[in-house]
């Protein structure tokens, strides 16, 4: 990974449900998967790629983190934010990508 600005907040557990989702996908063939995660941050944007053997697209499991990730998502980084995913060679893909200077920080208030 390579971080620009390693002082750069992300709120927590965001990106876990895609490293989650890489390392089920990668053992889901009974076989030994490879599994490539890349992480880096530049100019305020932070680019996350998964990449997985051994599966060919997403699944129910997966699309319901991709449905659960992308709501966190809007809420921090309304418009800020793009999920790619796809075949590269024969790696399933994700791509995650965040405008970080766009974090909209929300105030919770318990009662």
């Amino acid at each position: 990974s390579e971080i620009e600005n390693p002082l750069e907040k992300l709120p927590p557990l965001l990106l876990h449900p895609f490293v989650e989702d890489v390392i089920r996908k990668s053992c889901s063939s009974g076989k030994p998967g490879k599994v490539k995660i890349t992480l880096h941050e530049r100019n305020h944007r932070l680019v996350l790629v998964t990449m997985s053997s051994g599966v060919s697209g997403n699944d129910a499991q997966s699309e319901d983190h991709l449905r659960t990730v992308t709501k966190r998502l809007k809420i921090f980084y309304p418009s800020a934010f793009s999920i790619d995913t796809g075949m590269t060679g024969n790696m399933f893909q994700t791509t995650l990508t965040i405008e970080l200077g766009n974090y909209k920080r929300i105030n919770l208030q318990y009662v």
